[in-house]
């Protein structure tokens, strides 16, 4: 069982994170992970499930029949996608999609561009992956849904507080932490949440943790005793995903992003030109992942 981490004050952030509103888990996302946990997963079952849900079932076939999986015959079969693309790569899937679905829909612009920018990165994370992740491919999956999860906890924060893309804003005028300002202002930061959400979601425990932890430069470094060794990866991946969407978007970095991705690429042992290496290839190719 996953540990709660103990903050200062801890059960008075304990309590205004539970006041923040954590969408609860879908149904079907519980019943999917229990499904791929069993010793003798049962492929029919998860297929039903896929299959009762027009856009679940799109993103499963898209992703299944896209070059991510090597091509081959088109499948048309909810069954055969799943068998392509793994038991725990379409839980992982549907889990990400599953993610927006939780959140209300209000026309927010500001929540519009966060998933739009979540949504890229993620797919980033996985070219990130690619390079770094040689001989462990669940490491390449597990990237793409860390990276969904990575900031989900400033969707929440978007949707429950009008003064917090302002707060957004005041970073970058003041060269600010986002978590600084984040604790000063509300008591709590956005990791926290996001912990929160991602284990009530029922995530496992190295992807919360790589949440909790994604700000942290002891992390980014690889030098957080307390953190195994694919949370600490996870969290450089990420930080170097957003570092290079930043360049192919032709935005500039924060400090603070300028400094997790210094730390993350030393820690993932990439080269200092890999960043514009990454961004001239994701310009040049089409993008991959789940419909959105």
């Amino acid at each position: 069982m996953l540990a709660q981490p103990r903050f200062a004050h801890a059960d008075e952030v304990d309590r205004m994170v539970a006041d923040i509103g954590i969408p609860p888990c879908p149904s079907i996302v519980a019943t999917l992970i229990r499904e791929a946990r069993a010793d003798e997963p049962d492929f029919g079952r998860i297929s039903t499930l896929v299959s009762a849900d027009v856009g679940l079932a799109a993103a499963v076939l898209k992703v299944a029949n896209s070059a991510l999986y090597g091509g081959g015959a088109p499948l048309d079969s909810v069954r055969q996608a799943v068998m392509r693309i793994g038991m725990r790569n379409t839980v992982q899937l549907l889990t990400g999609l599953l993610l927006r679905q939780a959140f209300p829909v209000d026309g927010k612009a500001s929540l519009d561009a966060y998933w739009e920018s979540s949504s890229r990165i993620a797919e980033l994370a996985v070219r990130v992956a690619d390079e770094v992740c040689a001989g462990r491919p669940a490491e390449r999956e597990l990237a793409y849904t860390f990276a969904l999860f990575r900031d989900c906890g400033t969707a929440l924060m978007l949707c429950r507080y009008e003064d917090y893309p302002r707060l957004l804003e005041a970073r970058k005028r003041l060269d600010r932490r986002v978590a600084d300002l984040e604790q000063a202002r509300y008591g709590f930061t956005h990791a926290q949440v996001g912990f929160e959400l991602a284990r009530s979601w029922l995530l496992n425990e190295i992807l919360c943790l790589a949440v909790l932890h994604h700000h942290s430069f002891d992390a980014l470094r690889g030098r957080r005793s307390d953190l195994g060794p694919t949370s600490m990866r996870l969290i450089a991946i990420g930080a170097v995903a957003e570092s290079v969407y930043l360049l192919e978007c032709g935005e500039l970095a924060a400090k603070e992003v300028e400094a997790a991705a210094e730390f993350a690429m030393l820690q993932l042992g990439l080269h200092p030109t890999a960043l514009d290496d990454f961004a001239r290839e994701a310009r040049s190719i089409q993008r991959f992942g789940p419909a959105r």
